[in-house]
Order: structure tokens, then C-alpha cells, then sequence
């Protein structure tokens, strides 16, 4: 899921968590994880970026982690600062 560039003024003052769902980079997604990121968010006051990223036995442990690094790219590039992160 990506968060919509509407929201980039916005982003710049609330902080992120990025959610990297359990599973070992392998099973389950973020559908298993919808209500425990939306818990997350309540109870953080955050902003809950819960990607997809590819999962074997499609890709390697380095394609998963390579898109989780594109995701906390994108999150920057729509202004959030890293430290909010």
C-alpha cells in the first residue's frame, strides 16, 4: 500500500511507524496484519506504512529486503522526516 501523496504536508509532522509484518520475510502479509496496524496506529498516534514486499518462494531474502528499503525511500520522499520514522 502507498500513502497517498496528498498527504505529504501532513507527513511531515506525525510520525511513521513502518510495519514490517512478522513471518520471516516469508509467510503471512498484510491482511493477517490489518487490525494489529491499525491497534498499532491508535495506540501510537502514528501514521502506519504496512507494505507488501515480495516473499518466497517467488524471491530471496534479498528481494524482500530490498523492498522494504524502497519502502522507507518512498516514505522520505514524500517528506517524512527520518527521524519520525
Amino acid at each position: 500500500r502507498s500513502l497517498a501523496p496528498l498527504l505529504r504536508e501532513r507527513l511531515r509532522d506525525v510520525p511513521v511507524v513502518l510495519y514490517l509484518h512478522g513471518g520471516a520475510f516469508a509467510l503471512c502479509g498484510t491482511g493477517t496484519h490489518r487490525e494489529l496496524t491499525f491497534r498499532l496506529a491508535l495506540a501510537a498516534r502514528a501514521v502506519v506504512c504496512a507494505p507488501e514486499y515480495r516473499r518466497p518462494p517467488d524471491a530471496t531474502l534479498e528481494d524482500s529486503l530490498a523492498d522494504a528499503d524502497r519502502a522507507y525511500e518512498r516514505l522520505l520522499s514524500y517528506g517524512v522526516v527520518p527521524s519520525r520514522v
